[in-house]
């Protein structure tokens, strides 16, 4: 063989090697995280039907069976065909299969609608929870903490905190410290925040209900683009959170971040929150989160990220 061919095409050979599937899961599952294009990694041919199943899970509300009739791979994909084609039964949710990533993220995403339009009570939501936090330890399992544990805060469920923490793996525990230390403010003053004005960039400390009598929406302008109602205090993270806790002047680089949240800002009034440190001081940071303080100026609701989406509309 000509020496030159061999040089050119062992690279090309090499480069072509098929990617281990638990990677490609991880690759694919970060890309549904962030809303990009899943990608089609290169597989070895057994593990291109479990690519489709996950590709098809996350694009489709229920999905496309990909494998060969009567395996047990096609039998737990059909299993969870005709669940999410049926009513919300706890019965059948208890007997699904969940070994296929396919299977679990269909599972996810059905569970995640329901919840978000009111289709589940909150044994049944805490059921389909516990099913994904019980299966093998990917980022579906971690969609599933998270989850439960925004409604256990969103509900004041102390005994559901400690449930999951007691099954959660030492690497959910900063996340889960976060919850405790939320847990407190429920019913108490609302705590102060140092905030800066928009559009003045003025600083600003004082309690959060005499900012917004009735509530704070808090979320980066990009996950709520418009101004809340009257009497909803509006506090804009910015991107980075790049501003010290311990410096009380907006430094070089919050002060860019501040200023691009302007531009996008356009007429509107509000409130900037540059301290990544200072938000996470008080509350888990999973946006959006919607504060909702009572007459007495308390704190009467906590609810972030799943549990926000989930609530609706302002009152």
């Amino acid at each position: 063989m000509n020496k030159w061919i061999l040089t050119f095409t062992l690279p090309l050979a090499l480069s072509a090697a098929p990617l281990p599937w638990p990677e490609a899961v991880n690759r694919m599952l970060e890309a549904y995280d962030t809303g990009s294009p899943l990608p089609k990694p290169e597989l070895a041919r057994r593990d291109e039907p479990h690519r489709r199943w996950l590709a098809s899970a996350a694009t489709q509300l229920r999905p496309a069976n990909p494998y060969r009739r009567g395996t047990p791979s096609w039998k737990e994909a059909e299993a969870m065909r005709a669940f999410l084609a049926a009513p919300p039964d706890r019965g059948s949710l208890a007997r699904l299969s969940l070994a296929l990533e396919g299977s679990r993220l269909a599972l996810w995403r059905w569970g995640q609608a329901k919840v978000r339009q009111g289709a589940l009570d909150p044994a049944f939501r805490q059921a389909w929870e516990d099913r994904l936090m019980e299966v093998p330890t990917d980022q579906i399992h971690f969609y599933a903490t998270r989850h439960a544990l925004c409604f256990s805060l969103a509900e004041g469920d102390l005994r559901r905190l400690q449930a999951i923490q007691d099954q959660a793996l030492p690497d959910y525990l900063p996340v889960i410290q976060m919850f405790q230390r939320a847990f407190p403010l429920l019913g108490g003053p609302c705590p102060a925040l140092r905030l800066w004005t928009l559009p003045g960039l003025e600083p600003r400390e004082q309690p959060l209900n005499e900012l917004g009598a009735k509530g704070a929406w808090i979320a980066p302008l990009a996950f709520f683009p418009t101004p809340p109602p009257p009497g909803w205090a509006w506090i804009l993270p910015t991107p980075g959170g790049l501003q010290p806790r311990s410096e009380a002047s907006l430094n070089e680089a919050a002060r860019e971040e501040a200023e691009r949240v302007l531009r996008a800002l356009g007429p509107h009034t509000g409130f900037l929150a540059p301290s990544a440190g200072d938000l996470e001081a008080l509350l888990p940071t999973f946006f959006p989160i919607r504060l909702e303080f009572s007459g007495e100026g308390t704190i009467r609701r906590i609810l972030v990220g799943d549990a926000a989406r989930a609530a609706g509309e302002f009152q």
